[in-house]
């Protein structure tokens, strides 16, 4: 190639670097590359705030619902209970001759109730006295009766589901359901609340997991599965509990659902413990972290990768064309990189072909007007 045809790619260049540009240069392909990058960087930082918030979110509708399925079976259970308890005590009482059957020397009964380990029923006469009762006989003393019990008194008169009350021939907080016999006497059974407290815990789960049962209006703690023997027949007021507060008796954190127990005006709340649910939070966290960490690197890398194979060739095209003078020949410029580069290495390469063809004409035809 000639010094004339260097000369004219030269000036080819030079008017295509002075001609006017609409807005002037651009950004460097490495500011955009590096926008890519932040754009990316902020969407990973995007994604690990709402995985930090779903995380928990997650955490407590999964707490809160497998309290609700708890709350709903317990009470379901509890309620088929009790409803089988006063059946018990009502076809018993109304069993004919029932009173004098109660005073046979062979009179014997038994008591046994799903979930419970304690308790007993009780024929009583009308001044309180036990005509026959199932627990067991000590020698030939009486077994303790309950004249004066206000119980006793309404259980004369009707039907009665009554407790917290204290069970005086055992010593336990219980839980009595008594109805009238034809003598004007009761068939009364008890059954302590304590045991059915820790066999909550046996029927539903442990762990993290607290149960506790009130009366109606939640004034009177029934049982709890947590320390059952402190907490039976004691008063919600003056402790901390406070379900739509997340606050148990005793201050611990829980996420609480509640269902009621029909037929015995009782509520029931399974409590999850807070603190035990976020904890398996931070370790689902960091995984998902780490994933999203992982795939950000996965990006950058392809964003280098991609960076290097378009701009590695850009600048060596470019450095090629400016290195074109009048005394240095252009050659061929280099082509390689994606399509769109090695397509403008091929235009540029065809335009000095193109321009070294003109001026070969052009010497010729001065050279023939010279001869």
């Amino acid at each position: 190639m000639s010094a004339s045809t260097a000369q004219a790619f030269g000036e080819v260049e030079r008017d295509a670097g002075n001609g006017t540009s609409a807005g002037g240069p651009g950004w460097r392909l490495t500011v955009h590359f590096a926008l890519l990058v932040a754009v990316v960087a902020v969407a990973a930082g995007a994604a690990t705030v709402y995985v930090f918030v779903q995380t928990d979110r997650e955490s407590r509708h999964t707490a809160h619902e497998n309290a609700a399925f708890a709350a709903k079976t317990a009470a379901r259970n509890l309620a088929t209970g009790v409803t089988a308890l006063k059946e018990t005590v009502a076809n018993l009482a109304a069993t004919p001759k029932i009173d004098q059957a109660a005073e046979q020397p062979s009179c014997s009964l038994s008591f046994g109730l799903s979930g419970l380990s304690r308790g007993h029923v009780d024929i009583i006469r009308a001044d309180g006295s036990v005509a026959c009762s199932s627990r067991p006989r000590q020698g030939k003393a009486t077994p303790e009766g309950y004249a004066g019990a206000d119980w006793l008194k309404r259980g004369r008169g009707g039907p009665v589901f009554l407790g917290p009350i204290l069970d005086t021939a055992t010593g336990d907080r219980s839980v009595i359901s008594a109805a009238p016999t034809p003598g004007h006497g009761v068939v009364a059974a008890f059954f302590a609340l304590a045991p059915v407290g820790r066999s909550l815990v046996d029927v539903y789960g442990g762990g993290p997991v607290e149960f506790l049962i009130t009366t109606a209006g939640g004034r009177t703690i029934l049982t709890r599965s947590i320390e059952p023997d402190r907490w039976t027949g004691a008063k919600v007021a003056g402790t901390r509990f406070a379900a739509e507060n997340g606050r148990d008796v005793d201050g611990t954190r829980r996420i609480y659902e509640q269902a009621d127990v029909p037929g015995a005006g009782w509520t029931f709340y399974p409590g999850v413990d807070e603190a035990g649910i976020m904890a398996t939070g931070p370790l689902l966290r960091v995984r998902q972290l780490l994933i999203i960490l992982a795939g950000l690197l996965l990006v950058l890398l392809a964003t280098l990768a991609v960076y290097r194979r378009v701009a590695v060739p850009i600048r060596r095209l470019a450095g090629h064309v400016r290195a074109t003078s009048a005394l240095t020949p252009p050659s061929p410029v280099p082509v390689s990189g994606p399509a769109e580069i090695t397509r403008l290495g091929e235009d540029v390469n065809g335009l000095i072909r193109s321009v070294d063809s003109e001026l070969l004409q052009r010497r010729r035809a001065e050279e023939n007007a010279l001869s």
